[in-house]
């Protein structure tokens, strides 16, 4: 009788972004990273104060809801307005739209579907990388 196991733990450690990559290659590592597990580069991409509600605080061994996408199509990324957003009062906004397949979730995404999301990147200045402070439908 022969026994076998996933592993789903951290399975890459994938390199921060800096502040020379684009809101895109950002929401894309940011993706990579949660497919991979890497929680460290995922924490790294999301903006501190947000960390909780995006990045899982640890990885469950064996169980399926952890998500995991493909088919990502990320889209071009636009300066968008703040105000009344998580991301008021930062200098540089960005929305970056993405369409992507749920390959597994937790149940609150559709399975076997395409889904439209969007990520809202900010930083103060140029020389900080762009950060995800928030994410949503649409």
């Amino acid at each position: 009788m022969a026994g076998a196991y996933v592993l789903v733990g951290p399975r890459d450690r994938l390199e921060d972004p800096t502040a020379a990559t684009s809101p895109r290659d950002v929401v894309r590592t940011y993706i990579d990273a949660g497919n991979a597990r890497d929680l460290q580069t995922m924490r790294a991409i999301v903006e501190d104060s947000r960390e909780e509600h995006f990045v899982p605080g640890h990885v469950e061994i064996l169980l399926r809801d952890n998500m995991i996408v493909d088919d990502v199509e990320v889209g071009a990324d636009a300066p968008t307005p703040g105000d009344g957003t998580m991301a008021d009062g930062w200098e540089q906004i960005v929305r970056v739209p993405v369409e992507l397949h749920i390959v597994q979730s937790d149940g609150s995404f559709p399975s076997d579907d395409r889904t439209v999301w969007g990520y809202l990147l900010v930083r103060h200045h140029d020389a900080e990388p762009w950060q995800i402070i928030d994410q949503g439908a649409g």
